[in-house]
């Protein structure tokens, strides 16, 4: 009955019945009081007796006129039967009349907006959206193993050649293998596991055999003589050094704590450390091309010390806390360039992944200044960081109006996820006019576990929600947040075969930066850190300062590894007042410089992008190679320690005087290589 023109049609269909039923009743009516009449006036003259028949014959006239007259008025009088059937035909016709007009004034009216609904979808189909997606029961799963990109496997195999063309020198010392067990012997065997997996040439020898040019490796020696300690020093500069542990901290059997030699060279002083047992893992800095924020479970073999650098130097590796939260900031290596000298807390691992090896591996080329180029992990090499905020629509939906209008306001671009079901219960909000600075992603149809429905479920509901949100908002949708982080490889199998860009869900890699899943087929966005549920669980939520400087120091800390920030919100929790100014007062706060503040579903598409880019030298000189199948635009590259280019590119764009160089690439075509000694 919401409907007006159903409650018309109703209310007319109701007057026409009550109109027959008047007519009918009128008709029974009259028709019992014509039959019960038993006299009726003639009006004509009574002529009895022979007098009145001989001497008025006019009379007698005059009455057979009357009646004469009056047969033929009633000959064209009409019967009252007749005229209610007349009449009760005339209002039926006049109501058939009515609908018919009204039905096909409507029906016109529906043929209309669907000729404009079928032209509208034509139009969307046309511009790549509600494309269908053939269903494949067979692919019953798909895998949430990280699948490496070839710009990874290219740069850690030109990591690995930077290695195998240096001499190699691992330093041994019979002091310290007989006064620094475990540490000095297992120390050893792991870098020679490292050098024989890597397939890195290395020779063995004393301090006293080291020559120039060298990159020698000291593992371990916390015993170090006064006459090595000056050895040591009139190497400085000569010989690339690579300190493991805490290198000369005591200077022989039974003599006490003292300087180290770092510390004498003043580069690194060493401190007695009060939380030895406690043990933290290793995150990486987003530096080299190594993975912003990645967490290894890699502890040191000693940390007896607490480390402070005495000079400003390069870190790649960081203390954090076991989800990758911050903890306070230790690092786990720092490099002199001047002195071609580093210093790490950390040997090779036993059991490494790729990602530890490779570490190790920049920092050798980080210490011996090689020349080295990686792919700027934001698109440009002024963004420290990447930076994408986004919003799950479930309860108080209409709440995403305020938001909208709040990133807007501050020109941040931003992704929400809807739940395509409570999108349709509200027609009125408009998301077609905000494709310039929004994203919009799908949470599903219906907001319930992916857990709890079959793979030919998923793909059919996420299909539906997909079509609902692309004729929607009139903009394709690329990425999907599954409700509650909650999924299994069954629902993986339907995002892919629903052929989704992205996922955005928990941070099950470890990391401040996506990765690559489902055989590289999709993104994974990362929710990193706290989300504003974690902040209502701390009670944060309710102390609008404690919030924002928990959101702040999130952000830096990420910053710092050279990550990204993937920040998560919801209608229902954002949306009350304290929190949503909190969040305002934050996204104003915002870095001006340094940051790139995006959609979810742009980093993603870069991620990708870069993941098919590599690096590799043909005849010494260095070629990008695009291995996809679009256009790279306006990304830059950094090229570490140009100098060592000049011969291979005759001192064309890519050398420079300076250690770091910045290269932009404006156009790099698919399926193409491009020398990146003639750069456009």
């Amino acid at each position: 009955m919401g409907n007006p023109r159903e409650f018309f049609n109703i209310l007319l269909l109701s007057v026409s019945l009550a109109t027959v039923l008047i007519t009918l009743v009128s008709f029974i009516v009259f028709k019992l009081r014509y039959t019960m009449s038993t006299k009726q006036k003639s009006g004509l003259h009574q002529l009895e007796g022979s007098f009145f028949k001989r001497f008025a014959p006019h009379l007698k006239k005059e009455n057979e006129l009357f009646q004469a007259s009056h047969e033929a008025k009633e000959r064209k009088r009409m019967s009252p039967q007749k005229k209610l059937i007349i009449t009760f035909s005339s209002i039926t016709i006049f109501i058939f009349a009515f609908f018919s007009a009204e039905n096909y004034f409507s029906f016109r009216k529906k043929i209309i907006a669907n000729q404009k609904s079928a032209e509208r979808i034509r139009e969307l189909v046309q511009d790549g959206l509600l494309q269908k997606k053939q269903f494949n029961p067979l692919m019953e799963k798909a895998s949430f193993e990280e699948t490496l990109s070839l710009r990874f496997k290219s740069q850690l195999s030109n990591l690995q050649n930077i290695a195998r063309n240096e001499k190699i020198v691992l330093v041994v010392d019979r002091q310290n293998q007989n006064l620094n067990k475990p540490n000095y012997p297992k120390a050893i065997k792991l870098w020679k596991d490292f050098f024989k997996r890597n397939q890195i040439s290395y020779r063995l020898s004393g301090i006293s055999g080291l020559r120039d040019g060298d990159v020698a490796i000291f593992a371990q020696l916390r015993y170090l003589s006064d006459s090595q300690k000056r050895r040591l020093t009139s190497k400085l500069g000569k010989v690339s050094m690579i300190f493991t542990g805490f290198a000369g901290v005591i200077e022989g059997p039974g003599k006490k704590l003292g300087q180290s030699f770092l510390e004498e060279a003043g580069l690194v002083r060493f401190s007695k450390n009060q939380n030895a047992q406690t043990y933290l893992p290793t995150q990486f800095v987003g530096e080299m091309g190594l993975i912003p924020g990645q967490n290894s479970s890699w502890y040191p073999l000693d940390q007896s010390f607490k480390t402070q650098a005495l000079k400003e130097g390069l870190t790649l590796a960081r203390t954090s806390g076991h989800n990758g939260e911050q903890v306070e900031e230790s690092f786990r290596d720092i490099t002199f360039p001047e002195q071609n000298t580093s210093w790490l807390l950390l040997d090779p691992k036993d059991k490494p992944d790729t990602y530890d090896d490779y570490y190790i591996l920049a920092k050798i080329a980080q210490t011996t200044q090689a020349g080295f180029i990686e792919i700027a992990n934001w698109k440009k090499a002024q963004y420290k960081a990447a930076f994408g905020i986004s919003l799950d629509t479930e309860d108080h939906f209409d709440r995403v109006e305020k938001f909208m209008d709040l990133f807007e306001d501050q020109e941040i671009e931003a992704s929400f996820y809807l739940v395509s079901d409570l999108m349709n219960e509200h027609p009125h909000i408009e998301f077609n006019s905000k494709n310039d600075i929004f994203e919009f992603g799908t949470h599903t149809n219906d907001h319930l576990s992916m857990l709890s429905k079959n793979l030919k479920e998923q793909f059919y509901d996420l299909e539906q929600s997909r079509f609902d949100i692309e004729a929607r908002v009139e903009s394709r949708v690329e990425g999907i947040r599954p409700p509650k982080e909650e999924i299994d490889e069954v629902g993986l199998s339907a995002i892919v075969q629903n052929g989704f860009s992205y996922i955005f869900e928990s941070n099950r890699h470890q990391r401040f930066a996506p990765s690559l899943i489902a055989n590289g087929e999709l993104v994974l966005i990362p929710r990193t850190l706290s989300d504003d549920f974690e902040f209502h669980q701390n009670k944060f939520i309710i102390d609008k300062d404690k919030m924002l400087n928990a959101m702040k120091s999130e952000l830096d800390w990420i910053m710092e590894a050279r990550g990204a920030h993937f920040l998560s919100l919801h209608t229902q929790i954002a949306g009350e007042e304290l929190a949503f100014n909190t969040i305002e007062r934050f996204v104003k706060s915002l870095p001006g410089k340094g940051l790139w503040k995006a959609k979810t579903g742009d980093i993603s598409s870069w991620w990708k992008s870069r993941s098919k880019i590599k690096v590799e030298f043909k005849s010494g000189v260095p070629h990008l190679v695009n291995t996809g199948n679009k256009v790279v635009k306006n990304f830059e590259l950094i090229v570490h320690n140009p100098t060592q280019f000049s011969k291979a590119c005759e001192n064309r764009r890519i050398s420079s005087g300076n250690d770091r160089m910045i290269n932009e690439v404006v156009e790099l075509k698919a399926n193409s290589s491009m020398s990146l000694c003639e750069t456009n």
